[in-house]
């Protein structure tokens, strides 16, 4: 994904009238969303390169009302989840750590599942696929790999 076609996402230009939930399966580090590196060229004047930050979160996005899911590697960190909630997400979702990227597909679907079939809130259903995440292989529960942050 292009930086143009995120911020077209995160300013609500690129998105369906009627969505209200978004998933941003992403590679993280350090709470910023990893961006392909591009050709000086592609971007278009005032469109930042590199990584999205919390800076670059709090100047595109418009996500009034929204749950919005990030998947990637510590893009649950408190600056980048709060950088959602101020741009107006009733509800940010992600990873605190560097969780396996297993976890985070099981996270999710587990998520969705509650959610939808078992008409959970956001609350229970975060909690639900929180506590499923268990490393089988080493007999304990995955690290923690969300942290969940919600306007009230």
């Amino acid at each position: 994904m292009l930086t143009k076609d995120l911020i077209d996402i995160l300013s609500g230009n690129d998105l369906y009238p009627d969505t209200d939930r978004i998933i941003l399966c992403f590679h993280g580090d350090e709470g910023h969303f990893i961006m392909p590196e591009l050709e000086e060229s592609i971007y278009e004047e005032g469109e930042p390169t590199g990584d999205f930050r919390p800076e670059e979160i709090r100047r595109f996005a418009k996500l009034t009302g929204k749950t919005v899911i990030g998947t990637g590697c510590s893009v649950g960190k408190l600056e980048t989840a709060q950088a959602f909630l101020d741009s107006g997400c009733e509800v940010y979702v992600g990873p605190n750590d560097y969780p396996d990227g297993n976890d985070a597909l099981m996270f999710v679907l587990r998520f969705f599942y509650d959610l939808i079939q078992n008409k959970r809130s956001v609350k229970e259903a975060f909690q639900n696929a929180n506590d499923s995440v268990y490393d089988f292989e080493m007999g304990r529960r995955s690290v923690p790999i969300t942290s969940y942050f919600i306007t009230e």
